[in-house]
């Protein structure tokens, strides 16, 4: 093995920051955005607006959210029987695009926020945030969707 070649430890720390760097930039975002709507923002006083956007949201996270879950399931369902290295290099894969589909989500509950300032779309983003937080990879986490021993990890 050569000296650039990252270990293992080394990928799950990656895996890991990555995954924390994704969450942060909701939070973050999100952060700009309340500050910004206090300020005044952009938003719109057409309640219809608003409940359209509520509906238009809330549908597509709710198509979103089990179809990211879906293709990361598909995407690992044969994990078990890879070398380690490469349950890592589909993890990731499967990985970032759950998540990618939970950002998404949360990007758009953000937008509609500022665009109309309604709070409930800043507590469907709290479930988006809850779930990525719920799916960050700890130690077990991987062990059980890598369905690799604890130990080695």
């Amino acid at each position: 093995m050569s000296s650039n070649t990252p270990t293992i430890r080394q990928e799950l720390k990656s895996l890991r920051t990555i995954y924390g760097a994704l969450i942060v930039g909701v939070v973050l975002f999100a952060l700009i955005a309340i500050a910004l709507t206090l300020k005044g923002g952009v938003k719109q006083e057409d309640p219809g607006f608003a409940q359209i956007l509520l509906i238009v949201a809330t549908l597509t996270a709710l198509v979103n959210i089990p179809m990211g879950l879906s293709l990361f399931k598909r995407r690992t369902a044969t994990i078990s029987d890879e070398p380690l290295k490469n349950k890592i290099e589909i993890y990731r894969s499967a990985m970032i695009i759950r998540t990618a589909i939970l950002e998404g989500n949360g990007f758009f509950f953000i937008v509609c926020y500022i665009l109309t300032g309604a709070t409930v779309f800043l507590i469907e983003l709290l479930a988006i945030i809850v779930l990525m937080i719920y799916f960050f990879p700890t130690s077990s986490r991987l062990s059980k969707e890598m369905q690799h021993d604890l130990r080695e990890l």
